[in-house]
């Protein structure tokens, strides 16, 4: 079989079939020019058909990686969603495609492949997107704002004054209540922490800026 991928029949379809498609990898778009390998995938197989007696229909353009994966050989590079994250708290995880050591790990699946375990940069180029890194950063800011030294306690509230709005967290017995612009939650929270973070998603989502306007605008 091998002796057939050698004869100039198939030397001559194979370029054919690479001008065809401008030169490029079908599935990433990596060209000969950028140090990809090209190679020929034939989407379905005849038995005693040789490999150059197909129509193009029937074949296409793929670097050496994106062939192996779409032979099964390694996992694909395209086609895979972000499923869940998850932090461990310490550099006890490891990615699956790169095997980098993680702390946080970010759950991807394949509907060909199964699920993988991966990095944020693994993560964002599996998948085509920038869900792990926008993941990452928004963590950050979330750890940021927690942490910040504006955090002050005044009168038995602590406080903090962010996108000119005063937020106030008292604390009630064992819980906390939040208070913004006069106003006490009804909903009390379990550590200072979760109502720093409830308040760091309502000024996110934007819900903090419209709760005040209605409530001037009522006034």
């Amino acid at each position: 079989m091998k002796r057939l991928y050698t004869k100039p029949e198939w030397i001559e379809f194979r370029e054919e079939v690479f001008e065809a498609d401008g030169f490029k990898c079908r599935e990433c778009g990596r060209s000969r020019d950028s140090g990809a390998i090209l190679q020929v995938h034939h989407l379905e197989y005849k038995q005693g058909v040789p490999p150059w007696a197909y129509a193009y229909s029937s074949c296409k353009t793929l670097c050496k990686a994106c062939h192996a994966a779409a032979h099964g050989l390694i996992p694909p590079i395209t086609g895979w969603t972000f499923l869940f994250e998850e932090d461990l708290g310490g550099l006890e995880g490891e990615c699956d495609s790169c095997q980098t050591e993680l702390r946080y790990l970010f759950y991807i699946g394949h509907p060909d492949w199964g699920t993988m375990c991966v990095g944020t940069d693994c993560c964002d180029r599996l998948t085509g997107s920038s869900l792990a890194s926008d993941s990452r950063k928004r963590a950050t800011r979330l750890e940021n704002f927690i942490h910040s030294p504006r955090w002050k306690w005044k009168n038995g509230f602590l406080r903090i004054r962010q996108k000119r709005m005063t937020f106030k967290i008292e604390p009630v017995r064992s819980e906390y209540s939040i208070w913004l612009a006069g106003c006490r939650s009804k909903k009390l929270y379990p550590s200072l922490p979760t109502a720093q973070t409830v308040i760091f998603e309502k000024i996110e989502s934007g819900e903090c800026e419209a709760f005040v306007r209605k409530k001037l605008a009522a006034e």
